[in-house]
């Protein structure tokens, strides 16, 4: 406590009005609402924990563990309990900037996994021995076995008809095929209500 003359002055936090609690028994409004914005805060840090490994992950280059981790449910989960954690933007506009930009950064991951995803995929399309890149024996022989053939082979493909996921098909309605093919996070709880 600081003393100047005969008045006394209590520090104040960042978070707290100034006034007078006597025998710390009377919680003030701005008390209360101190203890909200710890608890909003601290649900966010909860929040970005999970992230935490996941870019630390990501920045080694182990895209395997981060695509294993954020799976489809993982991301559905997190796309709900972020939008669950929806505050108004105009009483706590610095945590919803924040919880904004950690949603935003949920969907680059998951952006990232897709990519993983068809970076692997190319990757087995076009594998080619390297033997046979390497040796232009092996290379004249490997052309000419190829000589007359179709590239496309006359074959019959059926293909079954794909369904979505409830969820996914009520995003679809509501809002269109996302681009990119990653459903935000905030739309996917809306649709999720509509459920």
């Amino acid at each position: 406590m600081f003393r100047a003359g005969n008045s006394a002055f209590a520090p104040v936090s960042a978070f707290q009005t100034n006034t007078n609690v006597f025998n710390n028994s009377v919680m003030t409004t701005a008390s209360a609402q101190n203890v909200k914005n710890v608890m909003l805060f601290s649900d966010l840090t909860n929040i970005t924990d999970t992230l935490t490994p996941l870019f630390y992950q990501y920045s080694l280059g182990n895209f395997q563990y981060v695509a294993d981790t954020l799976t489809q449910d993982y991301y559905n989960t997190m796309s709900t309990t972020l939008s669950d954690m929806a505050q108004n933007a105009n009483i706590y506009p610095q945590y919803e900037a924040i919880r904004i930009e950690i949603t935003r950064a949920f969907e680059g991951l998951r952006q990232c996994v897709y990519q993983y995803a068809t970076l692997l995929d190319t990757q087995a399309k076009y594998a080619i021995d390297e033997s046979i890149l390497n040796d232009m024996e092996k290379l004249k022989k490997y052309l000419e076995g190829k000589r007359g053939m179709s590239i496309f082979p006359d074959c019959d493909v059926t293909v079954g008809y794909a369904t979505l996921k409830p969820i996914y098909a009520m995003y679809v309605e509501l809002f269109g095929f996302p681009e990119g093919c990653v459903f935000e996070v905030d739309k996917l709880a809306i649709a999720q209500s509509y459920l």
